[in-house]
């Protein structure tokens, strides 16, 4: 299993340069415009991305194949994958998480005088944007044992547009229907001590139904 992971861990490292460079960029950016949520839900895209690059590196070369000839199970290739979910969507939470300390408590010099960057980072939010695209991620996951890699991308899309539709879409029609967002307030009112422990329960339950899914399709499935 430490093996299946590090396989995995080796092939990310051969990108590693590019990534530090996204990471500066988005650590510049976000200070910048004062606001962490772009560059966390950046890190949480390109983090799936990421996982379903290694999925193709293996399908490209029938890694699987391969590894089903050693002391490698099926149950294993998946537990694999999932262990590398984890990772890295916690990975992207964490850096993300330090961009929006780091601009919170940072000060610059304005006029001569010092002062605190007042700025839109919101534990709610974050908490939200890791729980949704976690989700994605899980549903996601099972496709890819099922249907392939480029057909699992390409759900993974219509997923995270569908998300961005959904979301701007209807905030829109609240506007052109006239009604009032106010009510989106109490969400944030939400203690965030509740409301992690509800999103956390979301996540286990996302990620034992996709891992059960992903079981079941992977022992169906006959790699060439």
């Amino acid at each position: 299993m430490k093996g299946l992971v590090l396989k995995d861990l080796y092939y990310l490292k051969g990108f590693a340069r590019q990534y530090i460079l996204i990471l500066l960029f988005m650590a510049v950016w976000s200070f910048m415009v004062k606001n962490s949520s772009f560059a966390i839900t950046y890190l949480l895209v390109m983090g799936n991305t990421m996982m379903l690059s290694t999925a193709s590196m293996d399908e490209a070369v029938s890694f699987n194949k391969y590894a089903l000839t050693m002391p490698v199970s099926r149950k294993m290739l998946v537990q694999s994958k999932y262990i590398l979910m984890g990772v890295i969507e916690t990975a992207a939470l964490l850096i993300g998480l330090m961009f929006g300390v780091l601009i919170e408590l940072s000060t610059f010099q304005i006029n001569g005088s010092a002062r605190w960057i007042q700025t839109d980072f919101e534990w709610t939010g974050i908490i939200t944007l890791f729980a949704l695209f976690l989700v994605i991620s899980c549903a996601t996951l099972p496709a890819v044992f099922k249907l392939g890699v480029e057909k699992a991308r390409h759900i993974y899309l219509i997923l995270v547009m569908g998300l961005a539709v959904l979301v701007f879409g209807g905030l829109k029609l609240f506007e052109m229907a006239g009604i009032s967002l106010d009510f989106l307030e109490h969400f944030y009112e939400i203690p965030s001590g509740k409301l992690t422990v509800v999103f956390l329960a979301v996540c286990v339950a996302a990620v034992a139904i996709s891992y059960r899914v992903s079981l079941r399709m992977a022992r169906s499935k006959e790699w060439k």
